[in-house]
């Protein structure tokens, strides 16, 4: 009887254990984004009348958005803890304005690293870096196709809505760059590639509904005052 209840307490306390080491909180965004990409591109021009062709060079920058969403992860939604790791996984649209013609698909993953700098039971404000990865599908052959990956400073505010939920907005300034490519006829007589260098300043704003599970705000002195009773 003895040996059974041992076990008992056991399975208890590593129930309870496990309950509060994985803590996190999971849900879905939505977020747009506006920036200026400059890239190298190479014209090859070609002279039929003379028979010859040549390479003309030149830098340009253009204004692109993109707007999407998918799953966001995070470690430290609501609890009084300093640090927070979230990490997002979506599919976007990115089109050039200006371009019509090199708008793509991409997926990508972003990560932040907070550090929470106001905390109480109704909202969690932190700031730390991010990081960007991602690709770019072409909807169409001339169409943008590459990798990117880029960084910057990030802010987000959660606002905590009963026991469970959570709506959390975020704003990052940026520099994104990568490899990027996109074929486009000009005419009869000459070809645009544009690539291989690719970057430029870019804005995110993100807005989160996040599920919190066994995660909820617990002030330092109430942890202080628990320890002392147990």
């Amino acid at each position: 009887m003895k040996k059974t209840f041992l076990i008992i307490q056991t399975v208890a306390s590593v129930c309870l254990l496990s309950s509060s080491v994985f803590a996190f909180g999971i849900g879905f965004y939505g977020d747009f984004n506006y920036g200026k990409t400059f890239w190298n591109t190479e014209t090859l021009i070609v002279d039929p009348v003379n028979e010859i062709s040549y390479k003309k060079k030149s830098r340009i920058g253009l204004a692109n958005l993109g707007y999407g969403g998918g799953i966001v992860l995070d470690s430290n939604v609501a609890s009084d803890n300093l640090f927070n790791y979230r990490a997002e996984l979506g599919f976007h649209y990115l089109t050039f304005p200006h371009n019509r013609g090199m708008n793509s698909y991409m997926a990508s993953t972003v990560h932040y690293f907070g550090f929470g700098i106001v905390r109480n039971e109704s909202i969690r404000f932190w700031v730390g870096p991010q990081v960007t990865l991602g690709a770019l599908f072409p909807r169409e052959a001339r169409d943008m196709a590459g990798l990117i990956a880029g960084g910057g400073l990030a802010a987000g505010i959660n606002i905590n809505m009963g026991e469970t939920f959570t709506l959390a907005f975020t704003g990052a300034a940026r520099y994104v760059g990568g490899i990027m490519f996109s074929f486009q006829k000009k005419g009869s007589s000459s070809t645009a590639y544009s690539g291989p260098t690719y970057g430029g300043p870019d804005g995110l704003v993100t807005v989160a509904c996040i599920f919190r599970i066994n995660d909820s705000y617990t002030s330092a002195e109430k942890k202080t005052s628990e320890e002392k009773k147990d």
